[in-house]
């Protein structure tokens, strides 16, 4: 990861690019960020083209970068270009999701802070950037963007499951037998045992309820 050349000293105040899509939070950040004696700045748009185009302009030591930025959409694709163009990134999230999290890291980003950490936190974390520190141990580091790298692979796994296989996969998931399912969606019994082997080679486990529990651990839904 490209270090930024600003964050030369330890008292150095930060230039931090707020993006964040909730007023209220984005406004509570602002203050604490100048409190402690921080310049934020808050980007205006929340595209990648805007929020790179903003970091550059204001020059940004640090981007603070929500994950989540309304419609579904998660900022995971600018944080590469931001690292590249020298910028470090700490995102913040309401999010639980230790895998997203781990996508985040591996895609150059030093930390991830919940929302549900004080500010006193998110403060610390900062001072920690601007002294040239990691945010957060190594081992916990790898092991989050482990879990992002088989969240990954298992959703890679999942799209090769064809159409007819998705409808017998979740089924399995509402608990159906292969009896049930043969009768629901009337096909043949050995019909839907050829799908659910299928589906569990496919997906690299050796029973229904890995197959089940590994494509909700994916977070799949049929589509």
């Amino acid at each position: 990861m490209i270090a930024s050349p600003r964050l030369a000293g330890p008292t150095r105040a930060l230039r931090v690019l707020v993006v964040e899509d909730h007023a209220v939070l984005t406004h509570s950040l602002c203050i604490a960020l100048r409190v402690d004696g921080h310049e934020p700045h808050v980007a205006s748009g929340l595209d990648d083209r805007a929020v790179l185009a903003a970091a550059d302009a204001f020059e940004a030591d640090v981007v603070l970068l929500d994950l989540h930025l309304g419609d579904g959409r998660t900022s995971i694709s600018m944080i590469g270009p931001l690292v590249t163009t020298g910028h470090r990134v700490l995102v913040l999230t309401g999010v639980a999701d230790e895998a997203l999290h781990g996508a985040a890291l591996d895609a150059g980003a030093d930390g991830v802070v919940t929302k549900g950490e004080s500010l006193e936190h998110l403060s610390a974390t900062l001072r920690d950037l601007a002294d040239g520190h990691s945010v957060m141990r190594p081992a916990r580091r790898e092991e989050l963007i482990e879990r992002s790298r088989r969240r990954r692979e298992i959703t890679e796994r999942l799209a090769t499951l064809s159409r007819k296989e998705r409808d017998v996969l979740f089924a399995l998931s509402e608990g159906l037998s292969a009896d049930a399912i043969a009768e629901r969606q009337f096909i043949s019994l050995g019909t839907v045992r050829s799908h659910i082997r299928s589906i569990l080679r496919k997906l690299g486990v050796s029973s229904q309820l890995a197959a089940v529990v590994t494509a909700r651990k994916a977070g799949w839904t049929p589509d």
